[in-house]
């Protein structure tokens, strides 16, 4: 494995051993096909899910993502190895356990679980990650190439591609229920709630800069943008409060699936 693109190019990356099944790397060519779609969407804050060999996370900061973070509750040596240069964030954490305030303002969630276990994760996820995507963001959800997911509340379908046997589902917020989740990232009456220290660029506790994103060239066969030309504020607060910073997330423990 190797580094694709960007300012790490080239970057040989540690691996599985032949015998340690468990762990299915995302492919060079799924990852260099995933990071030009995702070029339609604002970089900024990523999130990688069930980090496995840490090989999108470092794809993206190599891209220009950032802060980049890589969530994996059991981090072994290849992936500790892949890391240890800095760069991206390590979470040691069951992803399936992180609340709906442990990340705010992202730009990219990316998940790619254990196949065999991904339609479910994806279901009992859904509602909990929704909160954690910023205005304008993308969430893209790893499965095999036989797998469909459904389509929660408060998420819109808009695209799936396969590469080899990999499928990649890519959501977007559905804008007509976001307002349901903003007292999320308020919190709860009485709770203070905390700055989070990771958001896209332009943003400053929920303010985000005129972006002018539906003019973000669109992949050749994609129906045009509904958004529109300026994005909206995510919060109105002069302080919108968020939820705990990356450091103070402590460990846990589930399996990746890459």
């Amino acid at each position: 494995m190797r580094i694709i693109a960007g300012s790490l190019k080239g970057r040989r990356l540690e691996g599985p051993a032949k015998d340690e099944m468990d762990v299915r790397p995302t492919s060079d060519r799924a990852r260099e096909a995933l990071f030009s779609i995702l070029q339609s969407w604002p970089k900024g804050a990523f999130v990688d899910l069930f980090g496995g060999t840490g090989a999108v996370a470092l794809e993206a900061h190599s891209r220009g993502f950032a802060p980049v973070s890589c969530v994996e509750a059991h981090p072994r040596p290849f992936l500790l190895k892949n890391l240890e240069r800095g760069g991206v964030s390590l979470v040691r954490k069951d992803a399936e356990k992180l609340g709906p305030t442990a990340f705010r303002d992202l730009s990219v969630v990316f998940a790619d679980p254990p196949y065999d276990k991904s339609a479910g994760l994806w279901t009992r996820m859904a509602s909990t990650l929704r909160p954690w995507l910023a205005h304008g963001g993308v969430l893209a959800w790893e499965t095999d190439d036989r797998t469909e997911l459904v389509q929660p509340e408060g998420w819109r379908l808009v695209d799936t591609r396969a590469y080899g046997m990999a499928r990649f589902h890519f959501f977007e917020g559905d804008k007509g229920l976001e307002g349901n989740y903003l007292h999320i990232l308020r919190g709860a009456p009485g709770e203070p709630g905390k700055a989070a220290d990771h958001g896209i660029s332009g943003r400053r506790h929920g303010r985000l800069t005129q972006t002018g994103d539906a003019r973000r060239p669109r992949p050749k066969g994609w129906p045009p943008s509904t958004r529109s030309a300026a994005s909206r504020p995510l919060c109105n607060e002069p302080r919108c409060p968020a939820g705990p910073s990356l450091r103070s997330i402590a460990a846990g423990g589930q399996q990746n699936g890459r």
